[in-house]
């Protein structure tokens, strides 16, 4: 996920005039090539990048950061988003049967979640402390009753 975001924080303010290649992110960032041109590849499957073949070819974003969300992106890059290992019905721990918690840690996992679905990777990704909206999971972990 995190190769992903810094892939993507490369590539915003770029165009299709400037692309970079996944050897030229992975140099300017100090990360493994391997298993960033395997997020690059997963990002373009998705219709997020773009690739441009030859010798100044390389990735552009194909989208809006502000359209994507945190949990979207988690999603296709990790396959599954998970914050509590006990959420999933029938998945959960071998305790799940006798547990007294699992109710209130769905609660707080579906909070988690939702909160993930409605940040924007543009957020995720912003220098301004301003414009990440944490404010509203905190609101919503105010509610919580315990």
């Amino acid at each position: 996920m995190e190769y992903a975001l810094m892939a993507l924080k490369c590539l915003s303010g770029k165009g299709p005039s400037a692309p970079q290649s996944a050897r030229q992110i992975c140099n300017d960032h100090q990360i493994p090539f391997d298993t960033t041109a395997k997020v690059l590849k997963i990002l373009h499957a998705h219709g997020i990048v773009k690739s441009i073949q030859g010798h100044k070819g390389g990735y552009f974003l194909d989208v809006d950061l502000s359209s994507i969300s945190f949990y979207h992106l988690a999603k296709i890059v990790d396959e599954k988003v998970e914050i509590i290992a006990c959420s999933e019905i029938g998945v959960g721990c071998h305790k799940e049967s006798n547990c007294t918690i699992v109710n209130p840690m769905r609660y707080l996992d579906q909070i988690f979640m939702n909160f993930l679905k409605s940040l924007t990777v543009l957020e995720v990704l912003s220098e301004d402390p301003g414009q990440r909206p944490v404010q509203s999971l905190i609101s919503q972990l105010n509610e919580i009753k315990v």
